[in-house]
C-alpha cells in the first residue's frame, strides 16, 4: 500500500504543471547548447600567395617564396569566409636596395575579416635578393 502511495504521489509531482516543466526543459537545453556550441573559437591554417612590388627594370633572382603559412582563430563563421575570400600578402620592394634583404611578414600583412585574429605565420620572415635587369631601350 505505502508503494501504491509513493508512486501515485510521484506521477501527480510528474504530472503538475506539465506545461511549465517543458519550456524548462527546453530553455535548460538552449542554455546548454549554446555554452557548448556558442562562441568557441575554432582554428585553422591556410597557405596564402605572396605577391612582391618592384621598380620597374627590377626582378627578384628565380628561388624566391612565393606562399607562407597563416594559422588564425576565430568564430568558424568568419574563418569560412576568410578561407574563401582569401586575398595574397602583397610585399612591397620598391624601396629596397639591390642584393640580398630580409623581409619580415607581420599579422598586420594579413586581410583578414573582423573577430579573426592571426595566430602565426611561418615562415614569418623571408630571404630575397633583388637584381636589376636590362630595360629594353638600355644599351647593352
Amino acid at each position: 500500500m505505502a508503494m501504491k502511495t509513493t508512486v501515485t504521489r510521484m506521477a501527480d509531482i510528474v504530472s503538475q504543471n506539465w506545461l511549465y516543466k517543458i519550456v524548462a526543459l527546453i530553455v535548460a537545453f538552449a542554455v546548454w547548447a549554446t555554452t557548448i556550441y556558442g562562441r568557441k573559437d575554432t582554428i585553422m591554417i591556410k597557405t596564402l600567395n605572396l605577391e612582391y612590388i618592384l621598380k620597374p627594370n627590377f626582378a627578384l633572382k628565380n628561388e624566391y617564396r612565393r606562399t607562407v603559412q597563416v594559422k588564425v582563430s576565430g568564430p568558424r563563421e568568419e574563418l569560412n569566409t576568410f578561407a574563401m575570400t582569401a586575398t595574397p600578402i602583397v610585399i612591397n620592394l620598391a624601396d629596397r636596395p639591390v642584393g640580398e634583404n630580409e623581409i619580415s611578414i607581420s599579422p598586420s600583412d594579413v586581410a583578414i575579416p573582423l573577430g579573426v585574429k592571426v595566430m602565426a605565420i611561418q615562415p614569418n620572415s623571408i630571404d630575397l635578393v633583388i637584381k636589376k635587369v636590362r630595360g629594353r631601350n638600355e644599351p647593352n
